[in-house]
């Protein structure tokens, strides 16, 4: 007796979804009606899914960068009458964010309000006011969609409220007339409070006595203008030393050369502008060092970057920047600077003679100068003997006990 194979009364043509044992017939089928829910729904579970391991994960990591901010500072008076105000010497953010990317083209970080259409809690400092009387404040901000000002706020000065800020219906960032303050000598409370929720931004404030005294919003005078104001002009750019090598910028790319290149000798500057090591594979962004191995299950990241991978399993909550951080600080001849934003270099013929760099906390700059021989090349030289072997036998010690470790390319020469 022959048993035909069939699915609903039909011959079967080959749905995966069906297993014959021998013998009999045992048909075991995804109804077409489940089939269909899983087809659409998997994405959206795919992406539920990474949406709360990611979640997870930034909880354990970003505790690296949670606390990011610029230093403590108080107004500044290089100009009698004048008082300037960096957004980012707050002595408390609140619950506003420190944003630093934009340091190159504004001159300065700045705070943004990073709510969900619901106001924050208030950055506030204090001001030592030097003289009684009535103190003018101009706000610069950026409405950063001008037909709506959705990220408005206001400055409050000793409980007292100043006008809405952030809807100047203006491109680019603006001054604002923040209000007008009668106030005696001395200290007083200034808070930066969130009306709307929206991102909002505020880069700096500028208090005056000066009743006619409007800021500049064009970018070159506002520089100007922060220079004179807070004395920076008169501050002299900072030289931190001779190097064979700066390599700018710290994601893994540059992470590779600068250690590279230390191990082997050289004395190396890496500068970047973050306060974690990593850039886009950093705990601050979270891109996995993948590569290749992305859709290869055989392959993985080699050299620098697996060693740092490597170093990770030692603890659960170890992110890649401290494994980064781990192997930079071990190198005595390699120095990091944080936080630093390359801004231009200075040529002595087609020679790179010095590397410039802003802080992006405060705007102050600093030259790293390149060694006065220029350039270093090192050339290495590998001389083999022809040798006939029948067998080689490698011993591997440094896997940090990986089970999954594996050997990509031997080479016998």
């Amino acid at each position: 007796m022959t048993t035909e194979k069939v699915l609903n009364g039909k011959p079967y043509a080959g749905n995966p979804h069906i297993r014959f044992d021998e013998g009999a017939v045992a048909a075991v089928a995804m109804p077409r009606r489940v089939a269909l829910l899983y087809k659409r729904a998997k994405p959206m579970f795919i992406v539920a899914a990474c949406a709360a391991l990611a979640s997870c994960t930034a909880w354990g990591i970003m505790n690296e960068v949670r606390c990011f901010r610029a230093p403590v500072g108080g107004a500044k008076e290089a100009v009698e009458g004048f008082l300037w105000l960096e957004a980012e010497n707050f002595a408390d953010y609140g619950e506003w964010r420190l944003d630093t990317q934009f340091t190159h083209k504004m001159g300065s970080a700045y705070l943004l309000a990073a709510g969900v259409l619901k106001p924050i809690k208030p950055a506030t400092t204090s001001v030592n006011f030097p003289k009684a009387g009535v103190w003018r404040a101009w706000a610069r901000t950026k409405d950063w969609l001008p037909e709506y000002h959705p990220g408005r706020f206001r400055l409050s000065v000793a409980g007292k409220p100043g006008r809405e800020l952030g809807a100047s219906g203006k491109d680019g960032w603006r001054w604002e007339f923040a209000g007008e303050w009668e106030l005696p000598a001395g200290e007083a409370k200034v808070a930066l409070e969130d009306i709307t929720g929206a991102f909002a931004r505020c880069d700096a404030f500028l208090f005056t006595q000066d009743a006619a005294y409007v800021p500049p919003d064009d970018a070159a005078a506002c520089a100007a203008a922060r220079g004179r104001f807070t004395g920076a002009d008169a501050e002299p750019v900072a030289d931190v030393g001779s190097y064979d090598l700066v390599v700018i910028g710290a994601g893994p790319g540059g992470l590779g050369a600068a250690i590279a290149a230390a191990r082997h000798g050289a004395r190396v500057a890496l500068v970047h502008d973050r306060p974690v090591l990593g850039g886009n594979a950093s705990s601050e962004i979270g891109v996995p060092t993948d590569g290749a191995a992305v859709s290869h299950p055989d392959a993985r990241e080699g050299g620098i970057c697996e060693e740092a991978n490597l170093r990770r399993m030692v603890a659960p909550d170890y992110s890649i920047s401290q494994a980064f951080r781990e192997m930079a600080d071990a190198l005595p001849n390699l120095t990091v600077f944080d936080n630093q934003r390359v801004v231009g270099v200075r040529m002595d013929g087609a020679r790179i003679a010095s590397v410039e760099a802003r802080c992006t906390f405060d705007g102050s700059e600093w030259i790293t100068l390149a060694t006065e021989t220029g350039n270093t090349v090192r050339h290495r030289v590998h001389k083999f003997q022809s040798r006939t072997v029948t067998a080689v036998r490698i011993r591997i010690d440094a896997t940090w006990g990986d089970p999954s470790a594996r050997v990509f390319e031997v080479r016998v020469y």
